[in-house]
């Protein structure tokens, strides 16, 4: 990655950033899960349409757990190279790439 010029490192810096947003959108949906799980705990009658998200919600916990660790990792990686990789930040939007 090193070897690359600026105009090829500035959309991997952007691709990882996006990647980071996706992993904290992630949590956030985790936890937007569990309370639609718990409110739907209070009227049966929501119970049909949640099912879904209860069962998602392990999977958006691993995505997230998973995705910090090799965010982290290639981050180390670009950063090395001299790839500028914003921090991402909660709330934050994607970056559009065009590559």
């Amino acid at each position: 990655m090193a070897q690359l010029d600026s105009d090829k490192k500035k959309p991997i810096g952007q691709a990882l950033l996006n990647f980071a947003i996706g992993s904290l959108q992630a949590i956030e949906l985790g936890k937007h899960g569990q309370a639609l799980v718990q409110q739907a705990g209070i009227s049966p009658v929501e119970l049909v349409r949640i099912l879904p998200v209860k069962d998602a919600i392990p999977l958006l916990g691993k995505v997230a757990v998973d995705a910090s660790g090799f965010v982290g990792g290639v981050m180390k990686l670009a950063r090395a190279a001299n790839i500028s990789v914003p921090d991402a930040r909660a709330g934050a939007g994607p970056v559009n790439l065009n590559v």
